[in-house]
């Protein structure tokens, strides 16, 4: 059986939007931590056994076997000390930041889980965010940066915004075009 808290077990995708997560809830003061990111099957099954095939006198724990945990895009949260570890108003808190930041949140569903949080693979950072990473922004471009302000290209605001590969490709093949007419 495997479980893992580590945000590295997480797809590249839902380490973005993890990452993120905890930063955002880092400024706004919502001090949380991971308890698991990764689920093997195996895992996953004891844990929906739990309070139906063994462990009857404990409450059920999970109402799937197929958790989104298993697939490397799911991670569940415990509220940090001082605080009850489970803290309804600070999950609450840390539901609302997930929902900025398109994440979805345990805590809407009708059998509410409240310290689950999961992307899909398509997950990207909501243009209207102002949650922006602060951690590996870039500075190897700034010359190219200064220079497309001066043309006006761009005000240079949310520079550090993330584009898909699909709007990078289409982007590129543009400048690519405009070269080879020149």
């Amino acid at each position: 059986m495997t479980t893992d808290r580590k945000i590295e077990s997480l797809t590249k995708t839902a380490q973005i939007a993890c990452k993120l997560f905890l930063e955002e809830c880092k400024k706004q003061n919502v001090y949380i931590f991971i308890t698991e990111t990764y689920r093997s099957q195996e895992r996953q099954n004891y844990l929906y056994g739990i309070g139906r095939t063994h462990s009857l006198n404990k409450k059920k724990v999970t109402w799937t076997k197929k958790s989104v945990h298993t697939n490397k895009m799911a991670w569940d949260i415990a509220v940090s000390p001082p605080n009850k570890l489970y803290d309804t108003k600070i999950l609450e808190q840390a539901g609302s930041i997930a929902k900025q930041l398109n994440i979805t949140w345990g805590g809407d569903w009708q059998v509410v889980d409240s310290v689950h949080f999961q992307v899909n693979k398509d997950w990207k950072i909501p243009m209207q965010s102002k949650c922006i990473p602060t951690q590996n922004q870039c500075t190897w471009g700034q010359e190219e940066i200064n220079q497309a302000m001066k043309l006006n290209l761009t005000t240079g605001e949310r520079l550090e915004d993330y584009i898909t590969r699909k709007e990078a490709i289409i982007l590129i093949t543009r400048a690519y075009n405009i070269l080879k007419k020149s």
